[in-house]
């Protein structure tokens, strides 16, 4: 449903970023549909916000490093 409504956006994520695994697509799946810190920390049974926004962030720092075509699209999504 994520693809079909945002112009396929997780499958030129996974395309992008063959290296992650299926928690890091996951993770990257709810940024993009903009749930909260407080949920993903839930879903992820996390210990607190700030490690939502640390693992946000090393991940919209791999985005920013990548030489992806569709890193603009990306990055309104972690914003």
């Amino acid at each position: 449903m994520i693809n079909k409504s945002l112009n396929n956006i997780m499958k030129h994520f996974r395309e992008d970023f063959t290296s992650l695994n299926e928690e890091d697509y996951r993770f990257a799946s709810y940024v993009i549909v903009g749930f909260d810190s407080i949920t993903i920390s839930i879903i992820f049974n996390m210990p607190s916000q700030a490690s939502v926004y640390m693992r946000k962030s090393r991940m919209k720092r791999m985005i920013i490093n990548s030489g992806s075509t569709y890193k603009g699209q990306y990055l309104e999504m972690f914003d």
